[in-house]
């Protein structure tokens, strides 16, 4: 089912995820700091007995901070072995995006450019596709 997303808010755009990145959505429990954490580590909070570190997008594309708070919204998934949370202001719906639906992100906001992979035009809107993985691995840079 590679043709399944996840549409979700994160730093104000509308984001598609692949389903078979995702491992759940969940409210975010009590935020715990992490002394001395890249900027685009939030915290870190509890989740069926794992430690999740919680990862800020918004703070990755715009410099600003979003709010990684107890009842926040995180997507979760599992990125070369560790867990992690990224938040989203919203998680709206699943969609199907066929593959040659999907072009190439050209001319995006500077804030995407190393975390997007395509847009997805659909008939009622366009999407920033997007791959989890990205905001772990994209280069350690200030945001936009």
């Amino acid at each position: 089912m590679r043709d399944l997303y996840l549409v979700a808010h994160i730093a104000g755009t509308q984001v598609a995820i692949c389903t078979q990145e995702v491992e759940s959505v969940v409210s975010v429990g009590e935020v715990v700091p992490i002394p001395a954490a890249p900027r685009r580590v939030a915290g870190m909070f509890a989740l069926r007995s794992r430690v999740v570190t919680l990862i800020d997008p918004t703070w990755m594309v715009s410099g600003k901070h979003s709010r990684a708070e107890e009842g926040a919204t995180a997507i979760v998934a599992e990125v070369g072995g560790h867990v992690y949370g990224f938040i989203a202001e919203a998680v709206e719906d699943v969609v199907t995006i066929p593959t040659d639906w999907i072009r190439e992100a050209g001319g995006i906001a500077s804030g995407w450019s190393d975390l997007a992979v395509g847009v997805a035009t659909m008939e009622d809107r366009t999407l920033l596709v997007v791959r989890l993985e990205n905001f772990i691995t994209a280069p350690r840079r200030l945001a936009a």
